[in-house]
């Protein structure tokens, strides 16, 4: 709804209601012939809710309709005077609406208001007119009197009534204006969990993907392990081949043809020294055998 629509609304309805009640008179006590009603109620209700000073007038003009109704009576003296004195209470609303203080001291404020209302607004504008448009011929001063006696029994309960709808229509919207921010607190906080949950999800799934490395670098190093263990063992193997060839195979050869060599040096006989060369020759063809077995197991283990 805009704007517009919800001051012509509110204008028409209240304004509706004021002329209600302003067909509902009731007689004054002890004053005779003297009757007063309740129309300022909706009408000082409506200031609240309009949001544009403009539509005081149709508001004005309306509640002035039941001048057509209720005899002696004037419409331009009516409607005058409630365009004066809401028009004066819409724009003193709008000042006291800005006070930094609590809604039952700014309705406290308003009932006092509403008796300034009537006594220098609303009444002094409606006798001025009859006055001076209208033409009558009746003492101000007198008139005021005799009008504030009989406006009192209306003044009083108007103010009483304005004055708590007021502090009542406050603290409907600060509860609202509470309720509004709370459930923006609450969709604030919503959303940090939500955030925070995504986050923990990031990282549990960062933390499995590590973990799921980690086991694969685990898988892995025992692999590197279990194949660094089995070439140690095999080259623990290959010196403990290479030992035993030394110390069997290699030596023999070698011892014999050292003791050979020995043997030829000592002998002066040149026959037999060819004997023990041949037989140095066959010990040093077999060194070369052992050690080229030697060889061809190093290479196998490798």
């Amino acid at each position: 709804m805009t704007r517009d629509t919800k001051d012509i609304a509110i204008t028409l309805l209240l304004g509706g209601v004021s002329i209600l009640m302003g067909l509902l008179q009731f007689h004054v006590p002890g004053v005779e012939g003297a009757v007063t009603d309740l129309r300022e109620i909706p009408l000082l209700v409506a200031i609240f809710h309009i949001s544009r000073s403009f539509y005081i007038f149709p508001l004005a003009l309306l509640t002035a309709l039941t001048s057509f109704i209720i005899p002696n009576t004037s419409y331009i003296s009516t409607a005058l005077m409630h365009v004066v004195g809401l028009g004066v209470a819409w724009y003193a609303f709008q000042y006291v609406k800005s006070w930094a203080i609590s809604g039952l001291t700014r309705g406290l404020v308003w009932m006092g208001f509403v008796l300034i209302y009537y006594l220098v607004f609303l009444i002094p504008v409606l006798l001025l007119s009859e006055i001076l448009i209208i033409g009558q011929d009746i003492p101000f001063w007198a008139s005021m009197w005799e009008i504030d006696e009989v406006y009192m029994y209306e003044m009083l309960p108007t103010a009483l009534v304005v004055g708590l709808y007021l502090i009542q229509w406050e603290s409907r919207q600060a509860l609202q204006e509470t309720n509004t921010n709370l459930e923006q607190l609450v969709l604030d906080r919503t959303r940090e969990l939500v955030d925070a949950n995504h986050e923990l999800q990031m990282l549990n799934e960062e933390l499995t993907s590590s973990n799921e490395e980690i086991a694969s670098l685990n898988e892995n190093l025992e692999a590197i392990v279990a194949d660094r263990t089995e070439r140690i063992n095999r080259q623990l193997e290959q010196l403990r081949h290479y030992a035993h060839a030394n110390a069997h195979e290699v030596r023999g050869p070698l011892a014999r043809i050292l003791g050979l060599m020995y043997v030829i040096k000592q002998e002066s006989d040149w026959q037999t020294k060819q004997e023990l060369l041949e037989l140095v020759q066959l010990s040093a063809t077999e060194l070369d055998e052992v050690i080229r077995k030697i060889n061809r197991l190093l290479e196998h283990d490798e």
